[in-house]
């Protein structure tokens, strides 16, 4: 090379390692990296490699190099890029060159990376956004991000083998997350959707499958707090219950009927479907038009098909002389046309 291209070719590098201090304009890109999995092949590699703990599986970001990262970046500069790793918008970590970070993450999931070079919080560039799958527990991912001449617009990401994240391990630094491990595992594309499916429920079955599916200590406060209200709600209603049953019976259909009226009243009819089978289910006889009411409160309800077993029950245990009869034959006609 002679001296005037040598000359160019300088002046075109010191260019670019002061870009970073000057812009904040970045590129971007967008990647799906590999569906497949590594596998340790023996239980050493597996002791090192994988998580200990089952339900969860490892991922490994490792730093070979960075473009402004050289001494001769650091001389023009005054100061050394790091390896800035954000996930759904926050830091999790900066690393700096020839270091690792090991991240446990909840398995067959999606996590939205972004990677790209930082100097001291002043400037990011380079970045790639990355769409990370984790598969199931027993296995691992792990990856090279840099960036370098060849490719100076956007960090690079090179997935590693197995033997390849033996060595990293071997001759890298390990750094610590900069936020704790079980936030960045339920950062997980789905969970958070999973989760305000539970809180907008009052039922106990997908809230506890959602705790059992995840590591012990890993539940956020307001998935443990919602099952604890849960509960509390229902041993409520059973000690109501176990009240109500110690009732005579007399009393308790009594209890019921004025209930069911009032539900009537209102056009509640929802409310007044829990009624019924209470006052069904006692040993001794009930209002002659109740299967009628049955029937009605379950067609308001567009359950035609149980209303017409209710008021045909209703019309051939009263007979043509029920007081309802005629109602119920045009209540029985609506919902017939409604199957």
């Amino acid at each position: 090379m002679n001296t005037n291209c040598k000359g160019v070719w300088l002046i075109f590098l010191a260019a670019l390692m002061l870009a970073g201090c000057q812009t904040n304009q970045v590129t971007t890109q967008t990647s799906e990296l590999a569906s497949s999995a590594s596998v340790p092949s023996s239980q050493e590699q597996a002791q090192r490699l994988l998580s200990q703990n089952p339900k969860l599986t490892t991922v490994y970001i490792f730093v070979p190099k960075l473009l402004r990262a050289t001494d001769y970046a650091n001389s023009m500069n005054g100061r050394t890029a790091n390896l800035r790793v954000n996930l759904n918008g926050k830091t999790i970590a900066i690393l700096p060159v020839q270091r690792g970070l090991k991240l446990e993450l909840l398995p067959n999931q999606q996590y939205n990376f972004v990677y790209g070079e930082d100097w001291e919080q002043q400037n990011e560039h380079m970045l790639r956004k990355v769409v990370l799958k984790t598969l199931a527990p027993g296995t691992f991912k792990a990856f090279d991000v840099y960036t370098e001449m060849e490719h100076a617009n956007v960090a690079e990401v090179k997935r590693l083998t197995v033997n390849e994240t033996l060595d990293r391990l071997n001759s890298y630094a390990m750094v610590q997350a900069k936020v704790p491990m079980p936030e960045i595992a339920l950062a997980a594309n789905g969970f958070n959707q999973q989760l305000d499916s539970c809180l907008k429920q009052n039922e106990l079955p997908p809230c506890q499958q959602l705790v059992q599916r995840l590591p012990k200590g890993f539940a956020p406060n307001s998935i443990v707090e919602h099952i604890k209200l849960i509960e509390t709600e229902q041993a409520r209603k059973q000690q109501l219950i176990a009240m109500e049953e110690a009732l005579p019976t007399s009393v308790r259909r009594d209890k019921y009927m004025v209930q069911l009226s009032s539900f009537l009243k209102k056009q509640n009819y929802k409310a007044a479907l829990d009624v019924f089978p209470k006052l069904e289910a006692l040993p001794i006889a009930t209002d002659p038009s109740l299967k009628y009411f049955y029937g009605e409160a379950l067609l308001k309800t567009n359950q035609h098909a149980k209303a017409m077993q209710k008021l045909y029950q209703y019309i051939n245990e009263q007979g043509t002389s029920a007081t309802h009869y005629a109602q119920a034959l045009e209540m029985i006609n609506d919902a017939e046309s409604k199957l």
